[in-house]
């Protein structure tokens, strides 16, 4: 049997079943509709099944981090909202961010309906994987 090569190889789960990576899809569709709740729950209900539980702990961290991001961009949007050219530089970033969530959670979906991993891109990992 060949050992893994790094750390990520080594945590990558064995073949997950459909169930299974219905609920990882579910974990990267689900924040167009609720937001960071819906992987928050579905990390809860499913963190028996290692395949899920990090496709939702991804998720949700990715979330979490826009959530950071577009807190950010909107303090710096009062604090320069009075500069006229405010609207040609903040509202690139602002559009940027969306498009951002929207093209790395369908990404997300379809690698986790392929039964691959998914590390989203700029990504605080507020949550971290369980040690064992």
């Amino acid at each position: 049997m060949i050992e893994p090569t790094s750390q990520f190889e080594s945590s990558i789960p064995p073949e997950a079943s459909s169930d299974s990576r219905g609920w990882a899809v579910a974990a990267h569709l689900t924040p167009w509709i609720a937001g960071f709740l819906g992987p928050l729950i579905i990390w809860l209900a499913k963190k028996e099944d290692p395949y899920v539980e990090e496709h939702a702990r991804e998720s949700l961290n990715f979330q979490l981090s826009l959530m950071l991001y577009f807190f950010v961009w909107m303090i710096s949007l009062i604090l320069i909202f009075w500069i006229p050219i405010w609207i040609f530089v903040w509202m690139p970033v602002f559009f940027g961010l969306a498009i951002l969530g929207l093209v790395t959670g369908i990404v997300g979906a379809i690698r986790a309906s392929n039964g691959e991993m998914y590390r989203y891109p700029l990504c605080i990992r507020f949550v971290s994987a369980p040690r064992g």
